[in-house]
């Protein structure tokens, strides 16, 4: 065959026997060397660089994903990841990451991030974790404790508002069906009056009625005034017809049935002054309702009256 390209040309030399027809074999014409020096500088000036018969074999043929990756810029602590279809891109690939993409298995990983044996025991759903035999995870069971725990802890903490009652007439003011478990009480009177000089009285209440009795309470204006040993409710100073009262009193539940309060406020016709006072009493049983009213046969005639518990 005729050595008419570079491409005819064969790996094996004693093959090469002529270049463009001119014989290059063995006991060849001396005139010929000339003459096939000159084909071979001819035949390799006009070789195309790539045939078609070298894509795909001796090098390599177009790809998207090779042009991708030649659009990026690689860097050291960097990995490289598919984001769809021919299409790369680059992440940042740490040390500790590197250290915990070369280990073998789970196991392995778990002793690089230097986790202990913590990290592969099983969770019981026994109320009593002290009980469980067979370690195995019983996820929703748990979910569902903890979510349940975690909604009485909010409901212990969390205030329960009563809505605001107008005091503008009446001579009492019940709070009803209070639940069982309540230990604090917080009773708001906002600018409260009554058309005599009787004072104010928070009485307590459990399932047998209202306690009129066995209190012991104190509530003073500044060294102007004050109530003593007032026995027939939590009591708060009301000077006269004229005064608006703003008071906020706390009770809280002490133990057993036992009850304490506090109180600290303002009253509009006493400059200077503020009101403040403490009291106590104990229930037959668990409270379940509260009043607010007064000492004597005034009416309210004025403020609103607001009671939040928890």
């Amino acid at each position: 065959m005729a050595k008419n390209t570079v491409g005819d040309w064969d790996t094996t030399a004693n093959n090469n026997t002529d270049v463009g027809g001119i014989s290059i074999a063995e006991g060849m014409m001396a005139a010929n060397v000339n003459n096939a020096m000159r084909e071979m500088m001819a035949q390799i000036a006009t070789r195309d660089p790539l045939g078609a018969s070298d894509i795909g074999s001796t090098v390599q043929a177009l790809d998207a994903n090779l042009t991708s990756l030649a659009g990026l810029t690689l860097a050291a602590n960097k990995g490289l990841y598919s984001t769809g279809a021919d299409t790369l891109a680059l992440y940042n690939l740490t040390a500790a990451g590197r250290a915990l993409l070369d280990d073998a298995n789970a196991a392995a990983q778990r002793t690089t991030l230097g986790l202990g044996t913590a990290a592969v025991l099983g969770v019981s759903d026994d109320a009593n974790f002290a009980n469980d035999t067979g370690g195995v995870a019983k996820r929703g069971v748990i979910a569902t404790e903890i979510a349940a725990q975690i909604a009485a802890h909010v409901a212990a903490v969390e205030w329960t508002e009563v809505a605001p009652v107008a005091t503008t007439s009446g001579t009492a003011f019940d709070v009803i069906s209070i639940p069982a478990g309540v230990t604090d009480i917080e009773v708001y009177l906002s600018k409260v009056s009554l058309s005599g000089s009787d004072y104010y009285l928070v009485q307590l209440g459990d399932s047998g009625g209202f306690v009129t009795t066995g209190y012991v309470s104190r509530s003073n204006v500044g060294d102007v005034a004050g109530l003593s040993s007032v026995t027939t409710g939590h009591a708060i100073y009301a000077a006269n017809a004229a005064t608006l009262t703003t008071v906020k009193m706390r009770l809280h539940h002490f133990g057993g049935n036992f009850w304490l309060s506090e109180h600290q406020g303002v009253a509009s016709t006493i400059a200077n002054s503020f009101i403040a006072g403490a009291g106590y009493g104990t229930l037959s049983g668990e409270l379940t309702q509260l009043r607010l009213t007064r000492s004597g046969s005034n009416i309210f005639d004025a403020g609103s009256f607001k009671v939040r518990y928890r």
